[in-house]
């Protein structure tokens, strides 16, 4: 298993949600890769996963909490 700096982690993130606002899209694992310059595709791929999960996560919350 591997593990990871939270520094990573926080960049991967960071980027991701820059180019989500940016583009208004999910970007590509390889998008992030040539945003990022120096992260390895096994460790985007592993950020990112989880990422979209908790986004999942957080916009079931949102539509029950506002089912209109």
């Amino acid at each position: 298993m591997t593990t990871l700096s939270l520094n990573t982690l926080s960049h991967i993130r960071d980027c991701a949600a820059a180019l989500i606002t940016a583009v208004n899209s999910t970007p590509t694992n390889e998008l992030l890769h040539q945003n990022l310059g120096s992260s390895f595709l096994s460790h985007i791929s592993l950020v990112m996963r989880k990422f979209y999960i908790y986004q999942r996560i957080d916009d079931r919350a949102i539509a029950i909490a506002d089912p209109s």
